[in-house]
This record gives structure tokens, C-alpha cells and sequence, in this order.
């Protein structure tokens, strides 16, 4: 399996997309010390009027990009290795001492910011969809959810790593169970029956470790949540998330139409590849592979293969959307492929003060 390290990219030598005028210019701002004192700055900053106070949210901005952006960076190294000790060591210190120092200083300084709007005055739809977001997390602030919120994200951290261990030996080689995925679409079905049973098996070895980390994620949630005057953690994430245009009624009523409507059709169609596969009963490795007993499609073998690929789709779909979709490809900003140590699942981050998103999946 491929190093991740011998080809990474240094994330942290973007450029910003504009001159700081507030942080210093290679300030270590995974420094406790220096974060700390770069809000206590902003908070203890008299602010006269509407035009200090312009000031002051820009100074603010630039702040919050260059913490996020050293905090995403420190989680996108930790994910795309999840079994280096020094990658694991400096994103648990940055989450153990940098974050719970800043929680209450975030929210002292939106508290700051309504107070001197309020003296101000409104500022009209160009701060609508921040006020709102800000007065939801002066809602949702609780000293005493710090220290919880903390041991959340370092038990997100746990699962990571013990997800991002498993492999299984297939084959005579040691393969990681999203490169086991693509054995469900070969047409030998006893090949597709042992590349399951295998992952199955894996996945097994840890059910106990994982649902003792999920009890105690669910423990510190419901705390949460109560602390936030919430009546669960559905309703507190709703709102963290700043969720405003529908509500957990409305996901619940959507669960109810896909079971009325698309679970039937659903069954159908798997009724129906039954048949034509000739069995008499469909098991969970038959359900990926071609009914009409095709070999499966390999549009690619390799990474570079997919990312070049689809750099040509977007470029005739859109010209812009292929220039960029190429600036990441060259910048490095897209980790696609599956190795041990890897985080599982995907997600988008951004380098907010590169303005400049990363890919990983």
C-alpha cells in the first residue's frame, strides 16, 4: 500500500487570499498562547461606532479564517493518515488546549458584536445571515458544554483511526475494506460471497470497541443537549447547524413519503433482479453485480486515471467549472485514494483563508 507522506501536499503554503492586516504574518496559530491573545485583542477593542465596528468584524473575519484554516489542516493530515502518532498527537493538541480556550472568547466576542450592533443600528440584508447565525450560538453557548464538546471530538478521532485499521488479506493481499467494494461487482459469485463475508468479518473484529464508543458519543451528546435547554441532541444539531428553513417534523414526514412510496418500488426492483439472475433467494453479494451476468466496468485502474477523467467531463461540461476542478487536481487538493490509515467516508473542507477547498474521499 502507498505511502500518503511521500506525496502530500503542503497545505499551508497557499497564499491568503488578501494581505493580513490584523494576524501577524507567520503567526503559530496552533499556539494556545497566541490564539488566546489574538481574541482577548479583538475582545477588549472600544468600538465608537458603525465604522469601528466595520472594522472590527473584518479584523474578526481574518481571525476566525486563519484559526479554522490551521484547525482543517491539522484534521485533513490527521484523516489522510490516521496511524501517524504525530499527525494524531498535534490535532488532539489542538483540540485539547487551542479550542477550549477559544470557545468562550468566540462567544464573548458575538456577544460583543449584538451588543454593538444593537447601539449602532441594524446594517441591513448584507448581515442578515450573519446575525441570525450569531445569535444562535450566543443561544447555544454553555461553559459547561466545553469540556464535553471536546471529548466528542476526540472519540470522532478514536472511531477514525480504528475504521481507518481495518483491512483484510484477499486474494494474497492486504486490501482496505473500500477496495474490497469493487468484488461485489464480479460475476463469480462465490468470489462476491467471500470478498463480503470477509469485510463482514473485519468489521466484526471491533463491534465491541465501536459500540462502546458510540454509547459514550450518545452519553456526552444527551448531555449537551440538556445543558443547551434542548429536549434531545436531534433538536440541538438542528440548531447548531443553523438549520432555519425546515425541521426534524419536516425530515421525519420525508422518512414517512420514502417508505410509503420509494421502499415498495424498491423491493420490486429487487424482486425482479431476482429473477433474472435465477435465484432463489437475493443475499446482500448479489445486489452490486450486473443482473444480465456482465463483467463490471473499469473506467479507471488508478486515481490519476479518475481525477484526469473527470478534469475532461467538467472542462465540456463548463469551461470555469473545469479550470477549477484542474486547480485542485494540480494544487493537490483531492485525496480519492483508498489505503490502510485512511479516515473512512469523505467529506469537503475548506482552507478559509486560502479560499481554496480540499477534497477527500
Amino acid at each position: 500500500m502507498t505511502d500518503q507522506r511521500q506525496h502530500e501536499t503542503d497545505l499551508s503554503a497557499f497564499p491568503h487570499y488578501q494581505p493580513r492586516r490584523f494576524v501577524l504574518e507567520g503567526a503559530d496559530l496552533t499556539d494556545k498562547a497566541v490564539v488566546v491573545d489574538l481574541h482577548k485583542a479583538l475582545l477588549s477593542r472600544e468600538l465608537r461606532s458603525g465604522e469601528d465596528l466595520e472594522a472590527w468584524i473584518g479584523d474578526l473575519s481574518e481571525l476566525t479564517a486563519a484559526v479554522d484554516e490551521a484547525g482543517s489542516i491539522l484534521y485533513v493530515r490527521m484523516t489522510c493518515q490516521t496511524d501517524d502518532a504525530e499527525r494524531a498527537n498535534r490535532y488532539k493538541a489542538f483540540m485539547t488546549h487551542v479550542v477550549p480556550a477559544v470557545r468562550p472568547l468566540g462567544h464573548a466576542l458575538n456577544a460583543k458584536y449584538l451588543a454593538a450592533r444593537e447601539q449602532f443600528g441594524a446594517a441591513g440584508p448584507r448581515y442578515e445571515v450573519y446575525d441570525r447565525t450569531t445569535r444562535m450560538q450566543v443561544r447555544l453557548f454553555r461553559e459547561a458544554n466545553v469540556p464535553l464538546q471536546t471529548d466528542l471530538s476526540l472519540l470522532s478521532q478514536e472511531y477514525q483511526t480504528l475504521c481507518g485499521a481495518m483491512t483484510v488479506t484477499f486474494d494474497g493481499k492486504e486490501r482496505t475494506l473500500p477496495q474490497m467494494a469493487r468484488y461485489q461487482h464480479e460475476t463469480d459469485r462465490d468470489v462476491r460471497q467471500r470478498a463480503w463475508q470477509a469485510t463482514t468479518d473485519r468489521r466484526l473484529q471491533d463491534k465491541d470497541a465501536l459500540e462502546a464508543l458510540f454509547d459514550r458519543m450518545l452519553a456526552l451528546r444527551a448531555r449537551v443537549a440538556a445543558n443547551a435547554d434542548f429536549p434531545s441532541f436531534r433538536e440541538y444539531s438542528f440548531a447548531e447547524r443553523n438549520r432555519f428553513d425546515y425541521t426534524p417534523q419536516d425530515c421525519l414526514a420525508y422518512h414517512d413519503a420514502v417508505e410509503a412510496v420509494v421502499v415498495p418500488l424498491w423491493r420490486d426492483i429487487q424482486q425482479r433482479r431476482r429473477e433474472r439472475m435465477g435465484l432463489e433467494s437475493l443475499r446482500p453479494w448479489d445486489t452490486s453485480v450486473d443482473p444480465e451476468g456482465r463483467g463490471p466496468l473499469k473506467p479507471f485502474a488508478e486515481p490519476s486515471e479518475l481525477i484526469n477523467g473527470c478534469a475532461e467531463v467538467f472542462a465540456r461540461t463548463d469551461p470555469q467549472l473545469g479550470r477549477q476542478f484542474a486547480m485542485m487536481r494540480d494544487a493537490g487538493l483531492l485525496d480519492l485514494a483508498s489505503r490502510k490509515g485512511k479516515a473512512p467516508g469523505g467529506y469537503a473542507t475548506t482552507l478559509a483563508e486560502a479560499r481554496r477547498p480540499f477534497i477527500f474521499m
